[in-house]
């Protein structure tokens, strides 16, 4: 179709052979391109009187549909007669399509609200717990000669937390891990074939009190005190 004008993209349509075999039969083809899109410094009479003999021929052409829609898909800023319509008629088309397009996705977004958003539950709270009850059991274990390696085993604890728990470096701890230490206790006390003499050395240095020392006593009680064995 020569009078098809190159486009702002830079493109005229011609190497697409399928977009534009429709203009094999436009009535506009042997017609002067400058009679759809005019000459420079055109003045509005002279342009009046040119718009008018191109929709003449726009008016007989039997692909002025194809045409007419192909203006408007290139965007709002229209360049000459095409499908019988001109720059203006057709840049006010294409809003008037905007606007409508906008305002049908408006009414389903209205008619078919979007799901609320999902809350994801909240984590649950951390409960913390004083260390002391649990440093005279691991101590307690100690004086008894097991070792914190048995003990880390045993309650799925790992042995630098338990070793800092010993050493009362620790301020706070998570409940699920005292609930561990406290049920590993009795286990790791019941082997009594693990008795080693690095936690029995250490507990006589800092006098840790053994498990019999707390037999009777509430050893979790925060005031607590080990019994002494010489008035057991």
């Amino acid at each position: 179709m020569k009078n098809i004008r190159t486009t702002p993209k830079g493109t005229t349509g011609l190497g697409d052979a399928h977009r534009w075999a429709w203009t094999e039969r436009a009535a506009c083809r042997p017609q002067d391109t400058a009679l759809f899109y005019g000459a420079e410094h055109e003045r509005p009479h002279e342009r009046d009187a040119r718009e008018t003999r191109a929709r003449e021929i726009c008016s007989r052409c039997p692909v002025v549909a194809s045409c007419y829609e192909d203006a408007l898909a290139e965007g709002p800023r229209q360049w000459g007669v095409r499908g019988g319509a001109t720059p203006e008629q057709l840049e006010a088309e294409y809003r008037r399509r905007t606007r409508k397009t906008a305002t049908e996705r408006r009414r389903q977004t209205e008619a078919n609200p979007l799901p609320p958003p999902v809350r994801r539950p909240k984590p649950p709270k951390v409960v913390w717990e004083s260390p002391v009850p649990l440093e005279r059991r691991i101590r307690a274990a100690s004086a008894a000669g097991r070792l914190i390696k048995t003990y880390s085993r045993l309650s799925g604890v790992s042995e630098s937390f338990l070793s800092k728990l010993r050493s009362g470096t620790i301020r706070k701890v998570r409940k699920e891990t005292a609930d561990k230490i406290r049920v590993a206790y009795p286990l790791v006390l019941a082997l009594e074939g693990e008795i080693h003499p690095e936690p029995l050395g250490a507990a006589a240095v800092h006098g840790w009190a053994a498990p019999e020392a707390w037999v009777g006593v509430d050893i979790d009680a925060p005031d607590a005190q080990p019994r002494t064995l010489e008035a057991a």
